[in-house]
Parts: structure tokens; C-alpha cells; sequence
């Protein structure tokens, strides 16, 4: 089976632009999550930080 161009297109080109925004708010929101667990961790002494957060 091969397939063709055609086959991996959206049928809705706004189907393939929504998915697009999509996974750039899920980006987004993941990253300041990281960045702000990253700066929650290095303000708290190092013997908590082994427990993380959970």
C-alpha cells in the first residue's frame, strides 16, 4: 500500500491550522509549568526537593 500526498491532507485546511494552534497553547501552557516547577524547586531547600512535587 503506498501512500499519496493526497491521503495525508485534511480534507478542511482550517482542520489542519486549528491542530496547529492546538498544540501550540498545550506547548505553551507545559512550558510555564516547567519553568515555574523549575524556579518552585531551586527557591526551596535541598532537602525537600527530593520530594518533588505531587
Amino acid at each position: 500500500m503506498v501512500l499519496q500526498m493526497s491521503d495525508m491532507l485534511y480534507e478542511n485546511p482550517l482542520d489542519h491550522f486549528l491542530t496547529l494552534i492546538v498544540d501550540f497553547v498545550i506547548f505553551f501552557f507545559k512550558s510555564i509549568y516547567y519553568v515555574l516547577e523549575a524556579c518552585l524547586l531551586s527557591c526551596i531547600p535541598y532537602r525537600y526537593r527530593k520530594k518533588k512535587l505531587k
